[in-house]
Formats: C-alpha cells, sequence, structure tokens
C-alpha cells in the first residue's frame, strides 16, 4: 500500500470508532431511561454530530474503492451478492438477543432500518453505480455531475413522503448515493494531496472545531434533525414537529420571516426556527446536510495522520467491526454501567467512557482471526 492510502485507513478507524460511539451515545438519549437529564443532553449532541458526516464519510470512502470492482459485471455482481449474503446474516445475528431473551423472532428480509440497513444499501449502490457507469456513453461528457444532481434531487423530493418507508433501504440508499458516486469519481492519491497543504490543515482544524462547539453549545438542536441525518423517509415533517415541540411558541408567520431573513441577511432567532418548524422548507435542510457532511469530510482527509499508525491495520477491518460491534453493545444496554457512573461523575467523563469503549471495541474487532473468518467468507465468491 501507498503511504498516502494510510490517510483512508486511518480515518476509517476513526469512523468506524464513532459508528460505534454514535449507537452506543443513543442509548442514552433518552432522559428518565438509561440516562439523566445532563447525560441525555450530552448524549443527543454527540449523536447529533457524529451523525452529520460518519455514514456520508463512509460511504464516500467505500465510493473511493469501488472503481475495481466495478471494471466488470461479474466482479460487480460478486461484490453485490457479497453484500446481500452480509446483509441476511447480519439480521440473523442481531435477532439472537431478542429470540434468546424475550422467545420471539421478527424477521422481515425486505425491509430494514436498523444496523443490517448498510449492508443492504451497499450491495444496492455497487448495482447502481454498474447500471449508472453504463448509462453514461448515453449522457457523454456532462454525465456524473447530471447524475449527481438527479440523485439530489430525488432524494430532496423523497424527504417529503413516507410511501417507501424502510423497504429495501431505499430511502437512505438514495439519500446517501451522492457521497459513494462522488467518491466512485475522484481518485484517492489526488484528493489527499490537495488536502495536505497547511492551510487545508488549518480550515480542517477550525471547521471540525466549530461543529464540536455548535454540539456542545446546541445540542438539542442537532438531534432534532435525527430523521433528517439518517436518511429517513417523510424526514422533514418528523424534523419539523420536533422544531414546532422544542419551540411552540413560533407560529408559521415566522416561517415566512425567516424566509425574508434569508434573502435579505436579517435573520432573526423567531425567524429561523419557524423556518425550520415548517416541512415545506425541508429541501433546505436536506442541502444543508449534504454541504456540512462534505465539509467535514473535507476537514477530517485534512486533518487525518497520511503515515501508517497503530491503528491503520485496524482501518483495513471495519467491515466486520460494523458488522459484529451490535452485538457487543447489548450487555451495556443491559447492565446499568454508564447509569452508575453518571451519578458520581461528571458528564464529560460519562461521554469519555462512551469514546474509550467503542474505540476499544473496534480494536477488539479488529482481531486477525476474525479476519481469517471473514476472508474465507470472501473466498466462497471467487
Amino acid at each position: 500500500m501507498k503511504q498516502r492510502e494510510y490517510a483512508y485507513d486511518n480515518l476509517k478507524f476513526l469512523l468506524i470508532v464513532l459508528v460505534i460511539a454514535g449507537h452506543l451515545a443513543d442509548f442514552y438519549t433518552e432522559p428518565g431511561g438509561n440516562a439523566s437529564g445532563s447525560l441525555a443532553v450530552a448524549a443527543r449532541g454527540l449523536y447529533g454530530l457524529i451523525y452529520i458526516f460518519h455514514m456520508p464519510a463512509f460511504i464516500f470512502v467505500s465510493g473511493l474503492f469501488a472503481k475495481s470492482a466495478l471494471s466488470d459485471k461479474s466482479r460487480a455482481m460478486k461484490r453485490t451478492g457479497e453484500f446481500l449474503v452480509l446483509y441476511i446474516l447480519c439480521k440473523l445475528l442481531l435477532g439472537l438477543p431478542s429470540m434468546l431473551l424475550r422467545c420471539t423472532f421478527d424477521f422481515q428480509l425486505l425491509s430494514e432500518s436498523g444496523i443490517p440497513w448498510f449492508m443492504l444499501s451497499m450491495a444496492l449502490w455497487y448495482a447502481m453505480a454498474y447500471v449508472l457507469e453504463k448509462c453514461r456513453v448515453i449522457l457523454k461528457k456532462w454525465n456524473v455531475p447530471v447524475i449527481l444532481a438527479a440523485n439530489i434531487a430525488l432524494a430532496c423530493i423523497l424527504g417529503y413522503t413516507g410511501v417507501i418507508g424502510d423497504f429495501l433501504c431505499l430511502s437512505k440508499t438514495i439519500v446517501f448515493f451522492p457521497f459513494f458516486w462522488m467518491g466512485l469519481h475522484m481518485d484517492a492519491g489526488k484528493l489527499t494531496d490537495k488536502v495536505s497543504k497547511p492551510v487545508c490543515r488549518a480550515v480542517g482544524a477550525v471547521g471540525i472545531l466549530l461543529f464540536v462547539l455548535a454540539a456542545v453549545i446546541q445540542p438539542e438542536f442537532l438531534y432534532a434533525l435525527r430523521p433528517l441525518l439518517n436518511g429517513r423517509g417523510d424526514a422533514y415533517a418528523q424534523v419539523a414537529e420536533n422544531f414546532a415541540n422544542m419551540y411552540p411558541q413560533v407560529d408559521a408567520a415566522a416561517g415566512i420571516a425567516g424566509t425574508a431573513g434569508l434573502m435579505t441577511g436579517t435573520v432573526s432567532g423567531a425567524g429561523i426556527t419557524g423556518l425550520l418548524a415548517k416541512p415545506a422548507y425541508g429541501v433546505f435542510w436536506r442541502l444543508a446536510h449534504y454541504a456540512a457532511a462534505a465539509f467535514l469530510i473535507y476537514c477530517l482527509l485534512a486533518v487525518i495522520p497520511k503515515k501508517k499508525l497503530a491503528v491503520s491495520v485496524c482501518g483495513e477491518r471495519t467491515l466486520q467491526v460494523y458488522f459484529l460491534h451490535y452485538i457487543f453493545l447489548y450487555p451495556l444496554k443491559i447492565v446499568p454501567v454508564v447509569e452508575k457512573m453518571q451519578t458520581v461523575l461528571p458528564t464529560a467523563v460519562c461521554l469519555l467512557f462512551i469514546l474509550v469503549v467503542s474505540a476499544l471495541l473496534a480494536v477488539l474487532l479488529s482481531a486477525r482471526f476474525i479476519t481469517v473468518l471473514f476472508e474465507r467468507f470472501h473466498r466462497i465468491w471467487k
């Protein structure tokens, strides 16, 4: 592997740690459940911050390195088949706790909103990308941006309806496909070279700091965007309802004021809130999310170390970590470890515990013997 490519292994390790941290933080986002009020607010901020960019970044990197698999039909079909099998196996694995503890097992092959969605969406992205690559001849030189714009437009429209729902994970697949498509049509080496300049690193560091501050200052605001960040169908109505519940004093007129304020550059707090509390403006939220995610991907690539680190090998094995991690989080959902911690320790320490546990689990699940098992599975398809 060339040295410049270690940046992506390092980035993938960071992202898989954040995937685990996001799922773990989600256990504590509801006050009165597993968390006190202060921990719930902090967990919501952490969840919202992570979900702005972590899956878009993962999907973007997946697209960067999908070129060889899409070089011919047989390889594309094999890769699609691998992810379909992983999707089914992941659903079966995550159904075990429910089957063992509650003697129930609800297996819906064509519908998924939990962890396995990524496997099914990856299969669909490979299939979609292969078909679209074949269609590029028809669209000629403007094919890549035209397809990207068309998919973004479709994703913007999708947020107004819940018709698709979780069927075949189509909502998430469509919403996040632009990141796969952008990665597919970029050169990994050239990209890291471009963002390695000192000015890019400075912009990246400042950008990340600003988003972290936003999560600290406005955690509830970020968490209210949860349906949007998750790529859910009917996301706009759900987000609007969240904001309406947060700010019941703001009426529809404030939404109009917010729109006018955006045009004139004089936006009041009530105007912004009213704007967010109206589903009709959902397309702006979707575009803002795309912009924020793309900017944070840029920031992360700019600041991530480009040399080989001790965790770089873990970054090569993120698929197995993603596949297995949630089953190992169940004990923390049952055993009140963090609940006990929050009674005697500051909230910041509880969040640090979540991040440390996530990093340790990512390292442990990157073990070589697990990799060997996954490689044996991969050889079945050769």
